[in-house]
């Protein structure tokens, strides 16, 4: 019960910045900055969090732009800080109580926002000068109320600081290789509707000419009420880089050209700033939102968030009942602290957690010596490699003259894996997602020399294979 606020609540931190509450100030036309993130005040109204705290290793971002950190919104705040993650909580508050109507107990000293008949979920309000721990501690304590949340809102930087790597660039053929792919195999392979892939992320720069011959379905979970919303402008090029592997055509990766691709912008990428900014509002309502999507088979996320308890359940439907029945491959990253693996991915045997490695198959731990080591432990499933990947940029952000540039990280191995699946799906459309995911788990191997291994804390099962999925899929029913 409570699993995004239970995680800020064992973060055990230590006061260490004050916050500057100044209501009377007016807001200038620039953003507020939270530790080198821009953040308009459109998306502060509201975040109320208890005290600003202080947790783990220094973040990349400038701490000096915290500490002298002003919040005009006319609420106290603060932020839990997680590394390069900061997390707060809004005045919002999803519970899960279908027995229960929204003006019973506990409940009546809240305001009602929305009641979602299917799932059973509420969101609420809190009143103006509620105790919220006290607020907390009830729903906590009451015996029909299955779990709840409060909103949770986090910022995180996605600007990669990389070290110097001299002429070290992975081409096309090299990523073939490692993964054991080729161009008569893409050659073979067919896509269409009924097998689309859902990028969750800050959206795709459909301008680039990269995806010119790609299908891109549009869904913006922040105007998830609007039909056909207009396409927003896109600053944040870490989604498209994640299509690119996916879905563009040469220069950049492309492993399923042709592939439809549903663009899920759910992370509001801030104006003038490569950084993101969510709320788990936005997350949950994608998922939801995709599982009644049939032809979506499987679904790339290559970022991660704190713990919530409706994006987990929202997830767990997702891969067990969508795809029109079928299931759904999550795919997500593991995380690039070296710790263990990073929410979501960390839900296991229905997520896909994917780490990074380089063209050996070798693992990115810490003493890769590359500033960023993959999340490891139980939860981690699957290897793809992860340095200097060659994909799709912002066509306003063009290092190279046609539109692309290379990706690192577990951000950049997940929609490898993702690929795969897609490509275990289009050999063999009656696959369902449980016998695509033991697929991939049961072919991958040591991204050297293909041989299976057991599952270990740092390999998972190994590097992906996509030879070895592939027959595996022609040749399965169910597996």
């Amino acid at each position: 019960m409570g699993e995004g606020l239970d995680w800020i609540r064992r973060q055990k931190p230590a006061p260490q910045y004050t916050i500057v509450h100044d209501p009377d100030t007016e807001i200038v036309k620039s953003a507020h900055e939270i530790g080198g993130i821009n953040v308009r005040d459109a998306d502060l109204r509201g975040l109320v969090i208890l005290e600003q705290q202080r947790v783990g290793p220094t973040p990349e971002v400038g701490d000096d732009k915290l500490r002298n950190l002003e919040l005009r919104s006319g609420f106290a705040a603060s932020v839990v800080s997680a590394g390069d993650l900061l997390v707060g909580v809004t005045n919002r508050v999803d519970v899960l109580a279908p027995g229960l109507t929204p003006g019973a107990g506990v409940l009546e000293k809240l305001h009602l926002k929305e009641l979602d008949q299917k799932s059973g979920w509420m969101t609420f309000e809190l009143p103006d000068g509620a105790d919220r721990e006290k607020i907390y501690e009830e729903l906590q304590a009451h015996p029909d109320i299955k779990s709840f949340d409060p909103e949770l809102i986090f910022w995180k930087s996605t600007v990669q600081r990389l070290p110097e790597r001299g002429n070290l660039r992975s081409s096309i053929e090299d990523i073939f290789a490692a993964i054991s792919f080729s161009d008569a195999l893409k050659a073979q392979l067919r896509y269409d509707e009924n097998v689309r892939v859902a990028v969750v992320d800050g959206g795709i720069d459909h301008r680039n000419v990269l995806f010119q011959d790609t299908p891109i379905e549009y869904f913006d979970s922040f105007r998830s009420n609007q039909p056909n919303p207009p396409r927003r402008t896109i600053v944040n090029p870490h989604g498209t880089r994640c299509a690119g592997i996916l879905a563009a055509v040469a220069p950049a990766l492309g492993l399923c050209s042709g592939v439809h691709l549903v663009d899920c912008h759910s992370v509001h990428s801030t104006t003038g700033a490569p950084d993101e900014l969510a709320y788990s509002t936005h997350m949950w309502r994608t998922f939801e939102w995709l599982l009644e999507q049939p032809g979506v088979r499987v679904v790339n996320i290559s970022l991660s968030m704190p713990p919530h308890a409706r994006v987990t359940q929202a997830l767990e439907q997702l891969a067990r009942n969508g795809g029109g029945g079928q299931g759904v491959v999550i795919c997500a990253a593991s995380g690039n602290s070296g710790g263990g693996v990073a929410y979501p991915a960390r839900i296991e045997e229905i997520i896909l957690a994917v780490g990074g490695c380089d063209l050996t198959g070798a693992p990115i731990v810490p003493a890769s010596g590359l500033g960023w080591a993959n999340g490891q432990g139980s939860a981690l499933d699957l290897l793809a490699p992860a340095i200097a990947v060659p994909t799709a940029d912002l066509s306003t952000n063009l290092p190279h003259s046609s539109g692309w540039t290379h990706f690192d990280r577990t951000s950049c191995a997940t929609p490898i894996v993702s690929s795969v699946a897609a490509m275990c799906f289009a050999t063999n459309p009656s696959l369902d997602a449980d016998s695509v995911r033991r697929i991939l788990r049961m072919t991958a191997g040591d991204g050297s020399t293909g041989e299976i291994r057991q599952w270990s804390d740092e390999r998972g099962f190994g590097s992906v294979h996509a030879a070895r999925a592939i027959e595996a899929a022609s040749q399965s029913r169910i597996v």
